[in-house]
């Protein structure tokens, strides 16, 4: 019963992390539209987006592999483990912003949007989820949903 649960759990995390790298994907595509349109020499802007952003969501999916592996040691080498991970991920970040700097064939600008694309998916999921709750929040205050 037990590791049907947790099996429920895997399967839910999955979609769920599953679910946030395909909005990413989704504003990655938004992003270079808007490159597209609104900028001149878009080549070394869309691929700096397009580096920074499957940066980002492998970062993301190592992350959450991480945890999963983490949560099954003790504290102290799940800090170990987690700590080490954090430090490899950061030297990474430090290498592809360098390479992007370096590079004529990359934007450094659209590479950080790109690595931020995470962060952005997941405030827009935040700002959709408030703006539900308070819908939800003000039906139920006028009476609407009383059963």
């Amino acid at each position: 019963m037990l590791l049907r649960k947790v099996k429920k759990n895997v399967i839910e995390n999955e979609k769920y992390v599953n679910s946030i790298i395909i909005k990413v994907l989704i504003l990655l595509i938004v992003e270079s539209t808007i490159i597209l349109i609104f900028f001149d020499k878009v080549l070394p802007k869309i691929l700096g987006l397009l580096l920074g952003g499957f940066v980002s969501i492998a970062f993301f999916k190592i992350l959450y592999l991480n945890i999963v592996v983490a949560i099954e040691k003790s504290e102290a080498q799940a800090k170990r483990y987690m700590a080490i991970n954090y430090s490899v991920r950061y030297l990474i970040s430090g290498l592809i912003f360098f390479i992007a700097a370096k590079s004529i064939y990359l934007n450094i600008f659209t590479c950080l949007i790109g690595m931020l694309s995470i962060k952005f998916v997941f405030y827009i999921n935040n700002l959709f989820s408030f703006i539900e709750e308070r819908k939800n929040n003000s039906v139920r205050k006028d009476g609407k949903d009383e059963h």
